[in-house]
C-alpha cells in the first residue's frame, strides 16, 4: 500500500513540475504587449504547440486558435474593433493554455505508467 501511495505522490510532483516550456510565451508576458505584438507571440506559441507529436489530439483547438488569430490580424489592421481583438486574443491564449495543460497531463500519465511498470517489475 505504501508503494502505491509513493507512486501517487511522484505522479503529483511530476504534474506540478510539468509547467509550460520556457521558450513558449506565458500569459503575463503576452498580456503586456500591444495587440499586434501579442498576436505574433501567440502565433509563435501556436506554431510550437502545433509541432508537438501529440498535436493530432488537439487539432480542433489548434485550428480554432489559428482561425481566431487570423480574425484578430484582420481586425488589428482595420483598427476599428480593439475590444473584439482583445477578446479573440484572450480566447486564443486560453486555448493555448488548455493545449499546454493537455500535453503536460499526457506526459505525466506516461511517466506515471512507466514508473508504475518499473515498480511492479521489482
Amino acid at each position: 500500500m505504501a508503494c502505491r501511495h509513493n507512486l501517487v505522490v511522484v505522479a503529483a510532483l511530476m504534474v506540478i513540475a510539468c509547467g509550460p516550456p520556457s521558450h513558449l510565451a506565458t500569459a503575463d508576458d503576452v498580456t503586456q504587449l500591444a495587440p499586434s505584438e501579442r498576436r505574433e507571440a501567440l502565433a509563435s506559441s501556436l506554431a510550437e504547440l502545433a509541432a508537438n507529436p501529440r498535436a493530432d489530439d488537439v487539432r480542433t483547438e489548434l485550428d480554432r486558435s489559428k482561425t481566431w488569430l487570423a480574425q484578430a490580424e484582420r481586425l488589428t489592421s482595420d483598427d476599428d474593433e480593439p475590444e473584439r481583438v482583445q477578446l479573440l486574443l484572450d480566447a486564443v491564449e486560453a486555448h493555448l493554455g488548455s493545449i499546454k495543460a493537455h500535453y503536460a497531463r499526457v506526459r505525466a500519465e506516461e511517466s506515471y505508467q512507466a514508473l508504475r511498470q518499473r515498480v511492479e517489475e521489482q
